[in-house]
């Protein structure tokens, strides 16, 4: 097996055996996925697997000769693979995990990690058990800014944060029959893009506090139900222990900012691209006493994607603490807020919703 040895713009040595990678899934989440792959120092593609042939072998080819393509299940029986990226759609994520799992292969896979807390819990629950990193690729918390943000926070850059504000939206291509219009492949906004909101929210209070995530006591939700079934647009509320108050708004049927505002005792921080930080950004620092506006820089020019991808790596390898990457109960903690947004939004009755603690306003 090839020795990698380099040093990533992060500054991690990136030392080790080169991660033998395979893909479940041949859609666009995977396609974006193999050219970060391409660019990383730390790992290789090996095979591509897809229940449809002809999807799986141009994805392959579009990454050289070298890569395979295959059905899914011939994926996790290749020896030569030690990890598995699948980018499947949501409700195929549990069973494919938990089989990669028994596999014994290391696993990312793509937000969200279920379609439920139940779900996430039973993933989780089957890493733990057969010693294996399974990481939720919820990318922009591997990227230096969001990094840069927490450390803002805990440091209180503008006194006691008070209150978040988080929006997302685009409009969905494909047919109504396709995963983001479809009930049954888990569709709709909250689980398509409410879970990166969730998830900052719950690390930036973490944050607020000192500690990784923080869950919130209260949350309430509304959606507005598209023909198909599912929410197109939502928007929920979440309070957290001492007060601190959120929001978030996401659509997949119309265009909003993809931005993020903390407002503190002292000032406010505005994120202009939270969600997908590329190369070089901005996090713009406004201290309302003095009057000013500091425009802090956050140098690179990894993507995400490759930043997750060496992430994972480092995981995998034992290393990098105190890393954001989504793993065990901060993935549970993720679902069982989605859990209660829908919810409330009435968009998806979850039974578990209404036994864990939290309130739905």
């Amino acid at each position: 097996m090839a020795v990698s040895s380099t040093v990533n713009e992060t500054g991690e040595q990136a030392t080790g055996p080169i991660m033998e990678w395979g893909i479940l899934g041949s859609g666009g989440a995977a396609s974006s996925f193999a050219h970060a792959l391409a660019r990383s120092e730390t790992g290789t593609l090996r095979t591509v697997g897809s229940r449809t042939p002809s999807s799986a072998k141009s994805l392959a080819a579009s990454q050289g000769r070298h890569v395979d393509w295959s059905g899914l299940a011939d994926v996790l029986v290749d020896s030569r693979i030690n990890a598995i990226y699948v980018g499947l759609v949501n409700t195929a994520h549990a069973d494919w995990v938990v089989r990669a799992a028994e596999a014994g292969k290391h696993i990312l896979c793509e937000k969200p990690l279920g379609v439920d807390a139940a779900q996430a819990r039973r993933m989780v629950d089957a890493a733990e058990a057969a010693g294996v990193i399974l990481m939720e690729a919820m990318t922009y918390r591997s990227h230096p800014q969001t990094r840069q943000l927490a450390a803002m926070v805990q440091e209180r850059r503008i006194g006691t944060l008070l209150q978040i504000e988080a929006t997302l939206g685009y409009e969905a291509s494909g047919e109504p029959h396709g995963r983001h219009f479809s009930p049954s492949l888990g569709g709709g906004a909250i689980l398509d893009i409410g879970c990166y909101a969730t998830s900052m929210i719950r690390m930036l209070a973490g944050a607020a506090q000192g500690v990784g995530v923080i869950e919130p006591d209260t949350v309430a939700g509304a959606a507005r139900i598209g023909r198909t079934g599912v929410d197109e647009s939502a928007v929920g509320t979440f309070r957290f222990p001492g007060g601190l108050l959120a929001t978030a708004s996401v659509s997949i049927s119309m265009r909003q900012p993809g931005r993020l505002r903390l407002y503190g005792s002292e000032g406010s921080i505005t994120v202009p691209d939270p969600w997908r930080p590329e190369g070089t950004n901005t996090l713009i620092v406004t201290r309302h006493r003095e009057g000013t506006t500091e425009r802090v820089p956050v140098a690179g020019t990894a993507t995400a994607r490759e930043h997750e991808i060496h992430e994972f790596t480092a995981a995998v390898r034992g290393r990098k603490p105190g890393a954001l990457g989504m793993r065990g109960d901060d993935c549970v903690g993720n679902a069982r807020v989605l859990d209660h947004w829908r919810a409330s939004a009435r968009v998806d009755r979850v039974p578990s919703a209404r036994r864990s603690g939290v309130r739905e306003g």
